[in-house]
């Protein structure tokens, strides 16, 4: 009887003990909403204007913290109905490294999407023009980037910019625009005219599309990380490899991780399978010289609209 309640009380005490640990190492956060008012053409030449809402998070603490842009893809059919873009789950994993995050909902998506559509390609698939579309999503995203910068607990000096299937490839055009002190770009899946139903695995104009990533590379100062699967639907992975081409040919650095299948659409994997690029993610990010913190990350304290 002895014995076991020495080892209940040992236990009880390595449990208090682990829980005041968490509690010593759980970093808190605030998320706010920062309005922005941006202008752009879409590929007819007519003007759209509106707000970019961007989430932002940022860690407990005065910083100055580096700072990741995360940017959303697109679903032609449902803009209207997109809500502002969060990106909960992956936010907590750059915030538990030690980033403030800001996640843009980009000009054309819920509640601007009446404005207009300055990401629409053309109304045949085989004339895509892609130029107007990227113009316009990199240089909002630079708009972010300069707005931020403006804050005193961001990091000037260290900046991703990340972004998922159209988000991936504007998260390149962005890259292209000449961000001062950018850090690095993480493309997923990066692409544009992918249509799963319609003509599963096979981009519109892929010369064209492929002239966009030549452009990037050429323009681009800074190293990126490019992550596609074996099963994308959107985006087979002979485009993944020949747009990788075409980018490192015009000078751009590029390290391009072909991953297994996943699930029954590889295009999912960054909001789907954090388990498989967080790793990939953490080596990446050690071999910046990023901090790395790996601290729980608790619930958000009170955010403002701002």
């Amino acid at each position: 009887m002895r014995l076991a309640f020495r080892l209940l009380t040992a236990l009880l005490l390595a449990s208090r003990l682990l829980s005041a640990g968490a509690q010593a190492g759980e970093l808190r956060y605030s998320e706010s909403v920062l309005r922005e008012p941006v202008s752009s053409q879409d590929w007819l030449g007519r003007a759209v204007q509106g707000e970019l809402l961007v989430t932002v998070f940022r860690p407990e603490g005065a910083g100055p913290f580096p700072l990741v842009v995360i940017n959303h893809g697109r679903d032609s059919q449902r803009r209207d109905a997109v809500q502002r873009y969060r990106f909960e789950s992956a936010s907590r994993y750059f915030l538990s490294r030690g980033f403030a995050v800001a996640v843009p909902t980009r000009l054309g998506y819920g509640a601007s999407a009446a404005a207009g559509d300055p990401e629409n390609i053309s109304n045949r698939c085989a004339l895509s023009t892609y130029e107007p579309a990227l113009d316009a999503a990199g240089a909002q995203i630079a708009r972010v980037v300069e707005r931020l910068r403006q804050e005193s607990w961001i990091d000037p000096q260290h900046l991703i910019l990340l972004g998922q299937s159209v988000g991936g490839l504007s998260s390149l055009a962005g890259s292209a625009r000449g961000i001062a002190d950018l850090t690095a770009t993480i493309n997923f899946a990066g692409g544009h005219g992918g249509d799963a139903e319609q003509h599963p695995g096979q981009p519109c104009n892929p010369e064209a599309l492929a002239e966009a990533f030549r452009q990037f590379g050429a323009q681009a100062s800074t190293s990126s990380l490019w992550l596609y699967t074996e099963n994308d639907r959107l985006f087979a992975p002979e485009w993944a490899q020949r747009w990788h081409g075409a980018y490192t040919a015009a000078g751009g650095r590029a390290e391009l991780r072909l991953l297994p299948a996943f699930g029954d659409n590889g295009h999912a994997l960054f909001t789907r399978g954090e388990h498989i690029w967080q790793p990939i993610l953490d080596d990446f990010l050690a071999r910046l010289g990023l901090r790395h913190e790996h601290r729980i990350v608790g619930q958000p304290t009170a955010g403002q609209e701002g």
